[in-house]
């Protein structure tokens, strides 16, 4: 599968909202591509355009977990550990 993920132009990655053993399998793919020095943009449902900023923070450091969580409660109604 590595090879694969590394030749792919784009990868879209589904799941169910609340099957932790989904996150964990993007979670792992992401992994693995970071583990071997590809980019990893990543898109996530929960969150608008509006707040990029916000998570730039996030990425940046600006901004703790705590903040993170807020800003993901107020979009989304799925326990936030998923």
């Amino acid at each position: 599968m590595p090879g694969a993920l590394q030749a792919a132009r784009f990868l879209l990655i589904d799941g169910h909202h609340t099957d932790a053993s989904h996150h964990a399998a993007q979670f792992e793919v992401g992994r693995t591509l970071v583990e071997q020095a590809v980019p990893v943009p990543i898109g996530l449902e929960m969150y608008c355009k509006a707040q990029q900023v916000r998570l730039d923070g996030w990425v940046s450091g600006d901004i703790n977990a705590s903040d993170l969580e807020t800003i993901y409660l107020g979009n989304w109604n799925f326990p936030c550990r998923f």
